[in-house]
């Protein structure tokens, strides 16, 4: 029978014990998705677990602002909520890390999380210096070709297109002409305003 030295027998006692209490959790990226001007995201939750006996001293550290993070509990198992405030960011794509960690142990556990923003492409169109609604709007482009929407009572329209597409819009109302005849936007990479379309109707 090898007898082993104390130190080194200690050692592995304790290298066993740290292996068989790994922190876990249940999946490592999150991603959010968020339109200008809709709803902030639904919040996601993780859940953190060790492999052997609880593991205490739980901390969650996000890498950015837009991302708080709240642990249901110290201790293993746990639920860490993770949410995207995006209002107020520009588009397009960002990404954020979050470091859950035991100080029990020392060990550690990362989740990436990415947040992608539609941006928007809006604009007005007026008769006579006043808001036209009604105005049939057709978005043609690199994504969702042939889209349309109608400007609402006050002259407002928006797009939510995917960022870095190059897109044109286009009015259309029966018994109408409209100066400038479209928009154009290209490389879209952040919210963009198309000039202010006027209406004239025919004499």
């Amino acid at each position: 029978m090898i007898r082993l030295p104390l130190r080194i027998a200690l050692w592995l006692a304790m290298s066993v014990m740290a292996w068989a209490q790994s922190l876990q959790v249940s999946t490592n990226s999150l991603s959010f998705n968020f339109t200008v001007g809709g709803s902030e995201p639904q919040p996601q939750t993780v859940m953190v677990t060790s492999s052997g006996a609880p593991l205490t001293d739980l901390t969650a550290r996000p890498s950015t602002n837009w991302l708080p993070v709240k642990l249901s509990s110290a201790t293993t198992p746990a639920t860490l909520t993770v949410s995207a405030t995006a209002s107020g960011l520009k588009c397009c794509v960002y990404k954020g890390l979050i470091e859950v960690s035991s100080g029990s142990n020392g060990s550690s556990q990362f989740v990436t999380v990415s947040l992608s923003i539609t941006p928007t492409i809006s604009g007005y169109v007026t008769l006579s210096g006043v808001g036209l609604g009604g105005v049939t709007m057709t978005l043609n482009g690199s994504y969702n070709n042939g889209s349309t929407t109608v400007t609402n009572p006050s002259g407002y329209y928006y797009f939510y297109e995917p960022s870095g597409g190059n897109y044109i819009v286009t009015p259309t109302k029966s018994g109408y002409t409209f100066s400038p005849a479209s928009c154009v936007e290209n490389d879209l990479t952040s919210n963009q305003t198309c000039p202010t379309i006027a209406a004239k109707g025919a004499s």
